[in-house]
Formats: structure tokens, C-alpha cells, sequence
């Protein structure tokens, strides 16, 4: 892996979090610490989340992180996409390979 880049988009303006990961662990722990300021009842902070694998291979996307540490894991977030893109109508094939690419841990 490259690196993954953690961004908040929403919450206290003197207290975003970003950060630059080179683990699922690392970018793990970024968006518990999002979690831990963000609303619970009912309410979440946007985070976008970047990943780039070492073959140059990148994927995005936007967690709605809550106060009850929902998600937060990079890995099991990119996992649901993957098994949406594979039986959605709406992802191109492009999408699909990565998807392919994902479940089959080809790209750790």
C-alpha cells in the first residue's frame, strides 16, 4: 500500500482531523479519533478517505463517521463498496475490477 489519506469535512472547525496513513490500521485509528467528537444522536461528520496502492491503483470515498465509532474501518468500508459495485447497475466496469480486486485481496 501507498498510503491512505484521511480528511473531516464536517465538525469543530479547530479540531478537523486529517491524516496521511501507510496501514488500515493507521487510517483506522484516524477515523476513530473523528468518532470521538462526532454526534450521537443521530448525526455524523463527513470524512473522505483516499487509498492508493503501490501500483498506482486508487479508489475514494465518504464515510459518514457517528459518534457510536460507525464507520471506521478503511478495509470492511471498501469491502460493502466492492460487493455494492459488483451487483450495481450504476458502477462502470472500471469499478467492477477494483471491486474484483478488493474481495479477491489482491490489493493490500
Amino acid at each position: 500500500m501507498k498510503g491512505i489519506h484521511v480528511q473531516q469535512r464536517e465538525g469543530e472547525i479547530d479540531w478537523l482531523v486529517e491524516s496521511e496513513a501507510s496501514s488500515y490500521v493507521e487510517a483506522d485509528a484516524a477515523l476513530f479519533r473523528v468518532a470521538e467528537r462526532a454526534p450521537v444522536n443521530g448525526g455524523y461528520y463527513k470524512t473522505d478517505v483516499s487509498v492508493e496502492w503501490e501500483d498506482g491503483t486508487a479508489w475514494s470515498g465518504r464515510f459518514d463517521v457517528t459518534g457510536h465509532y460507525e464507520d471506521t474501518r478503511v478495509r470492511e468500508h471498501l469491502e460493502r463498496w466492492a460487493v455494492y459495485a459488483l451487483d450495481s447497475d450504476l458502477c462502470g466496469d472500471c469499478s467492477r475490477v477494483l471491486a474484483r480486486r478488493v474481495l479477491e485481496k489482491e490489493l493490500e
